[in-house]
């Protein structure tokens, strides 16, 4: 079995370094056929992220979390 079919089979993720203007809507859009693992080192950052709210305005907010 290739990368791709793991991937798309969630047996396999896909990770994406840094989650600002490029690596968020990235994530966001790969995660609509895959796992994804997102990291970024700016800590305020990801504790907004999971809050629901797109510090960089790219993707958009989610409050209903």
């Amino acid at each position: 079995m290739s990368l791709f079919e793991k991937i798309v089979n969630k047996e396999e993720k896909i990770s994406i370094i840094g989650l600002g203007y490029v690596g968020m809507p990235l994530a966001i859009a790969f995660a609509k056929k895959a796992d994804v693992i997102g990291f970024d080192i700016n800590k305020e950052k990801v504790e907004q992220y999971l809050k629901g709210i797109d510090v960089t305005n790219e993707v958009g907010n989610n409050k209903s979390r």
